[in-house]
């Protein structure tokens, strides 16, 4: 009994492989094959355009908001500078001293705003250099007040140093407000650059 089944068995092999040899694989089969392949060639070139698209958006988006806090930093600088030496005129009043006080101010939080926007998607090693921006103008908001026209020499103010909090006159706080700036500006071209050509991480 059990030679007959291994006999029937073998016979429908030998079957099974003279039609597979006589008329081929069948053409459904082969189209179903096709179309999946070709399906999954779709889907990968769409996966590559959306993250392409992502990658587009993602820079346009960082720019943008570097030149939101670049423009930030230009007026809140311009503003406090005005407040800075408005002391200095003989026909200020109080009002005029109110209203460029109000002004920085101002000013001031519209770079906090800025400084957020570009925190919130800027690469990782940007971060330092535009908290430091920030700590900087906060500092510098607080020097400008003075009503003092001599602008007294010997004013000490709070900023953040390379080694924790420290005071120094007015006019270091303006140089480090200056400096961070400019630094933050380089490293700003620097992550652009790297990006046209490719070799930017996050």
């Amino acid at each position: 009994m059990g030679a007959v089944k291994l006999d029937d068995l073998a016979t429908l092999v030998a079957a099974g492989a003279a039609l597979l040899t006589s008329f081929g694989v069948p053409a459904t089969y082969l189209q179903a094959r096709s179309a999946h392949a070709a399906a999954e060639k779709a889907v990968e070139a769409a996966q590559i355009g959306a993250r392409a698209l992502h990658a587009d958006a993602r820079r346009t988006a960082q720019r943008e908001a570097f030149i939101s806090l670049l423009t930030a930093v230009d007026v809140f600088g311009r503003t406090a500078t005005h407040r800075y030496i408005l002391p200095i005129a003989s026909d200020i009043s109080n009002t005029d001293l109110e209203e460029s006080t109000v002004a920085m101010f101002e000013a001031f939080d519209e770079l906090t705003k800025a400084v957020a926007l570009v925190n919130l998607d800027a690469p990782e090693v940007l971060l330092p250099t535009v908290q430091r921006l920030r700590d900087h103008a906060g500092s510098l908001t607080c020097a400008c007040q003075t009503d003092d026209s001599d602008h007294d020499d010997e004013a000490l103010w709070w900023v953040a140093g390379e080694h924790g909090d420290e005071e120094v006159p007015t006019d270091t706080v303006i140089e480090l407000f200056n400096s961070a700036h400019q630094e933050f500006v380089k490293e700003v071209r620097h992550y652009l650059n790297a990006d046209t050509a490719g070799g930017t991480s996050d």
